[in-house]
């Protein structure tokens, strides 16, 4: 009985300043449940932000490589050769020749060039017909067409 007094008096001292111990484990209680929601909508916020940045990296890959791919296009139809400056900003970025014939909407297209980078993490690749339409092209949803007004879905199973 007396050595349980003297831990008591110890913890008391170690851990609460002198305060009584039944008083610290209230504080205690009080506090827990307020700093789980704080992290938990600090994590939910932290998640939601690398969410969106993933979302804008995405768009910007795709109207970079329609932008890669209209440039190209002209010299590739004219030349039957991908130009030498479509390496954009890193050699990780790649225009292509594709050979596909795609049905979108009922319209055929036939693939002249694609586009394929990093950041569209396998769901597909970007390619362009022979009269400049940019397309998408995605095992999972199927082709569409990508005009100067896309924008990818943000949370999304495919592209």
């Amino acid at each position: 009985m007396q050595w349980t007094r003297r831990l008591r008096a110890c913890l008391q001292l170690v851990f609460s300043g002198g305060a009584p111990l039944t008083s610290n484990v209230r504080r205690v209680r009080k506090v827990l449940p307020r700093f789980i929601v704080v992290a938990s909508i600090a994590g939910a916020l932290f998640y939601l932000y690398g969410a969106w940045f993933n979302w804008k990296m995405r768009n910007t890959e795709i109207h970079l490589g329609r932008i890669a791919l209209m440039n190209s296009l002209p010299k590739f139809l004219e030349t039957h050769s991908i130009p030498s400056q479509f390496v954009v900003g890193s050699s990780e970025r790649r225009v292509f020749p594709v050979t596909n014939t795609v049905n979108v909407a009922g319209k055929l297209y036939q693939c002249a060039l694609g586009y394929e980078t990093p950041r569209f993490d396998g769901a597909g690749f970007l390619t362009i017909s022979g009269d400049g339409v940019v397309l998408w092209l995605d095992a999972k949803s199927g082709p569409r067409i990508v005009d100067r007004s896309y924008v990818s879905p943000f949370l999304r199973s495919g592209f």
